[in-house]
Formats: structure tokens, sequence, C-alpha cells
């Protein structure tokens, strides 16, 4: 994807420019406290970061918050696309200001 991450998943390969401009895989551990999270070098410019030991879908009606998943979100959010920003960006069922919330439903 270049110099943007389409969003924050269960399993997430970094690539230059974004883990150049973390600091790289050293640098992106240290900001990473999570238990669950991994941040494993796959060469010296990708890593692969892993969010637990399988996908997780939360649920806040239970507090359920997913905190690896939002910790990744906080520290990726300089780098994250925001397609969900433009005007026909569309999620069917949904009003755009619904479909806003769930896409950056891990970066506040």
């Amino acid at each position: 994807m270049g110099t943007r991450v389409d969003g924050v998943h269960w399993l997430n390969f970094l690539g230059h420019p974004v883990l150049q401009e973390q600091g790289g895989v050293s640098a992106l551990r240290s900001r990473l406290h999570s238990p669950e999270t991994t941040v494993q070098a796959i060469d010296e410019t990708r890593a692969l970061v892993t969010l637990g030991t399988w996908p997780e879908a939360g649920d806040l009606t239970r507090g359920d918050a997913l905190p690896a998943y939002r910790e990744f979100g906080r520290v990726l959010e300089p780098w994250l696309d925001k397609p969900f920003t433009r005007p026909r960006f569309r999620v069917e069922g949904f009003t755009q200001e619904e479909a806003m919330k769930w896409a950056r439903r891990f970066i506040g």
C-alpha cells in the first residue's frame, strides 16, 4: 500500500516507509505494550505485527474493547488510509457517520 496502511487487523504486515518512519522493528516493539502483541522482523525493512493468537471481533456491550487493537491503531494513526472520508465511501445499510465511526473504532 506504499505510504499508507489500510487498517488495524489481527495480522499486519508493515514495510518501507511506514516501518522506517516508526524507527524500525525495535522502536515499534517498544511502543506496543499489550501482552498479546508480537512484532516479528521479516527482514530489515519488513515486519509482521500479530495482535493475539487468533482474530477477535470485540463486543463493546460486553466490555471487550480489544485493547491491543486500539493500542496499535493509535501507533499507526498517522499512516492509516482514510477512504471513509471520501465522498463516495458507502457501507450498505449504514449512514456515512456510522460507517466512519466503525472504520475509526480502534483509533479513539
